[in-house]
């Protein structure tokens, strides 16, 4: 299901200044609908008397043994995966940041975000802190045991990936970690967690940062390629090998995931993020095509297909 079926025609936003200006944040043009997507959209707000909202729903393999459905006919933008908490931002009719409990996926808490004109794209989360990005040309840090934003940062472009990375623990400015945070500028910057201090941003792609990796420091992804940077210093270092899980490269390819060369799964429609998290188990977020489909499952270390 498209994000646009949720929202308004907005206004085109104002040209913008140099990508790490701080500056006004101006909303986007959404793009004429044909009118079979406004017809989708007059069945959705009647409730879908027949129960499905478009897409095809054949080829579409069973999940792998032993996957649990976390959410269904939402669309999943991120996914990030703690000891703690499986963290997603997710919209319905508003944006929200929804946590689950990594053992049974049950709902613990849900963060309202905003209204849908503006996409939040990108999720980091450490122990009882979660950190959310988007158009909105920000970053705010949520409290997730107060269920609350308890500090906003100005960015001067889209925010579109954002990654924690562990700090030094005999260093007490720099125990709680780092924030990485990557926009459409291709600039990464890091934040201070200690006390959200700005420490430095450098232009590390010439596209937009589609994702941020940790593991042997940081991993820039860009336009298809990638490349690894030390903290905090961001200087270049060895290329660190792409996500694993079950000690095969897994990746997202449209609204498909493999497994080396195997088929993994089929989502409704685009995957936006995968994670693998600290148990071993593979999380994925994407959208629906139906309001039925699954937008966030979860594969344990053990799941067969």
């Amino acid at each position: 299901m498209d994000r646009r079926r949720r929202r308004r025609v907005r206004p085109p936003r104002a040209a913008a200044p140099g990508p790490l200006a701080a500056r006004p944040v101006a909303a986007r043009p959404v793009a004429a609908r044909p009118l079979a997507a406004l017809a989708v959209t007059a069945a959705l707000g009647l409730g879908l008397a027949g129960g499905g909202c478009g897409g095809a729903a054949g080829g579409r393999p069973p999940l792998p043994a032993g996957a649990r459905v976390l959410a269904r006919g939402s669309l999943a933008y991120a996914v990030v995966a703690t000891a703690g908490a499986v963290v997603t931002i997710e919209l319905e009719e508003r944006f929200a940041l929804v946590v689950r409990d990594p053992d049974t996926g049950r709902p613990r808490t849900r963060v309202e975000l905003g209204p849908a004109e503006r996409d939040l794209v990108a999720v980091a989360a450490a122990g009882d802190r979660a950190w959310v990005g988007g158009d909105d040309r920000q970053v705010r840090a949520v409290d997730l045991a107060a269920g609350r934003v308890i500090a906003t940062w100005p960015h001067g472009a889209d925010v579109t990936a954002l990654r924690w990375l562990p700090g030094d623990r005999d260093d007490p400015a720099a125990a709680a970690g780092w924030l990485a945070i990557g926009d459409a500028s291709g600039a990464v910057c890091l934040r201070r967690l200690a006390d959200g201090a700005l420490v430095q941003c450098a232009a590390l792609a010439t596209g937009p940062v589609t994702a941020l990796e940790a593991g042997g420091g940081l991993t820039v992804v860009a336009g298809g390629g990638r490349s690894t940077w030390t903290v905090p210093a961001l200087a270049a270092a060895p290329p660190a090998p792409p996500p694993r899980w079950r000690d095969q490269p897994v990746t997202a390819r449209g609204r498909e995931v493999w497994l080396g060369d195997r088929l993994l799964i089929r989502m409704g429609e685009r995957v936006r993020a995968i994670e693998v998290g600290p148990s071993g188990a593979l999380f994925v977020a994407a959208w629906v095509a139906r309001l039925d489909d699954p937008s966030v499952i979860a594969l344990p270390a053990d799941a067969r297909w």
